[in-house]
């Protein structure tokens, strides 16, 4: 049996005689996967190539062979192996959503800013809702102490991140256009930023970086694209986990003119990061793990729920919305846009001991905004700040990505 998705098939249909076509095949078991088509060689470096469009006479096991419509998959001795067409129903066939639903996610566009331990968990889970475009940016490489709870295996040691979640999404989640950026987007030049925000026009930017400056500045990029923004963390060892969330228009409690704050009003510039203990699962110093072998699990825990809140935001203008996405419509349109996820989480003395409170607890909370805030002024303020003018210089080395 040759597992083919439904988007690889047009591929294979559209693609020149002789294109090779990279996969997975057991020989002995007489099963596997056809991939992709290499009509985009960069992007399909992992899996072996299996065979070659209308070419039978080939020294690899399979011969993928088209007459129309048609498409046979040969092995060695040219015997026919039987082919599964798998399409997005099969994909969502247990999936609650009905076909608005889903065809409103597959049109939204993200903009991922990390693929860490949170970003990668929260890419995934999106894709497998039914995200249709994810952009993910990550400059550095797996390490092999990140795989206990990044959402990649050792085999991806070495590679960049945000590379090795478009590699595995070609299988995981092939029904999700993935496009890795192996770069940060706010260290000098910007204009990759710039040329993601004007072209993918995203419909939120999602920050989930350690990095607080770069959870700002993913903030002005939402600002700036007029999508909204959606920063996730976890801390205190992944017992408790926060969303922050801003829509372009934020609206304003029926009994309070203020409106929605920004990033920089929960974790202010300068004052380090907020609630940092000897708990933060984030450090690699020794001794900073506290207690907890089930650090994966927890920080699953809490950006599941986070992506929960995230997909139900993105059907907020569906035709069909659901239960969820109205309770949290809701939540927003009362100036709430703080998500605690767990907590509280006490200490005492130093000493490293903990007691829970309703750990799984989710509470929603409003954060006030400063009527003179500089970051929630006119686009033209955030545009000047986002991209100087020396900074949207075409790069000379910037890579080519297929928007």
């Amino acid at each position: 049996m040759i597992s083919i998705n439904c988007k690889t098939v047009e591929s294979i249909r559209k693609a020149p005689p002789g294109s090779p076509v990279r996969g997975t095949y057991d020989r002995d078991a007489g099963v596997g996967s056809v991939v992709t088509v290499d009509v985009d060689p960069p992007q399909s470096f992992v899996h072996a190539v299996i065979g070659r469009i209308d070419q039978a006479d080939i020294d690899f096991p399979l011969a993928i062979e088209r007459e129309g419509d048609a498409i046979t998959v040969r092995d060695q001795e040219r015997g026919a192996l039987s082919v599964k067409i798998v399409s997005e129903d099969d994909f969502y066939a247990r999936n609650p959503f009905d076909g608005e639903v889903r065809e409103s996610l597959r049109n939204r566009r993200i903009l991922v800013v990390g693929q860490g331990s949170i970003g990668s968990v929260l890419t995934i889970a999106l894709a497998r809702a039914g995200v249709g475009h994810v952009v993910g940016s990550d400059p550095d490489d797996l390490e092999v102490h990140n795989c206990m709870r990044h959402a990649l295996s050792t085999e991806y040691i070495g590679w960049n991140k945000a590379t090795a979640m478009a590699q595995w999404m070609k299988t995981g989640c092939p029904e999700c256009v993935f496009i890795p950026v192996p770069r940060d987007l706010f260290s000098g030049n910007r204009s990759a930023l710039k040329r993601i925000l004007d072209e993918h026009k995203p419909h939120a930017v999602v920050a989930v970086t350690d990095a607080k400056g770069a959870n700002t500045l993913s903030q002005m990029a939402a600002i700036y694209a007029g999508a909204a923004y959606f920063a996730m963390g976890c801390f205190n060892n992944a017992i408790e986990g926060e969303v922050f969330i801003r829509l372009p228009e934020s609206p304003v409690a029926p009994d309070d003119p203020v409106g929605y704050a920004c990033y920089e009003e929960l974790h202010p510039p300068g004052k380090g990061e907020r609630r940092a203990t000897q708990y933060d699962y984030s450090t690699d110093l020794p001794g900073r793990y506290a207690g907890e072998p089930a650090l994966g699990h927890l920080i699953n825990h809490k950006v599941y729920l986070a992506a929960t809140i995230l997909v139900d935001m993105l059907l907020f203008d569906s035709p069909s919305s659901t239960a969820a996405a109205d309770a949290t419509r809701a939540h927003l349109s009362r100036g709430a846009q703080y998500v605690r996820i767990g907590g509280p989480y006490l200490t005492s003395g130093g000493v490293k001991a903990v007691e829970l409170t309703k750990p799984w607890q989710v509470k929603w909370t409003r954060i006030r905004a400063h009527n003179d805030c500089a970051i929630c002024g006119n686009g033209t303020d955030v545009a000047r700040g986002l991209f100087p003018m020396d900074e949207i210089a075409p790069d000379l080395d910037e890579e080519e990505w297929d928007l």
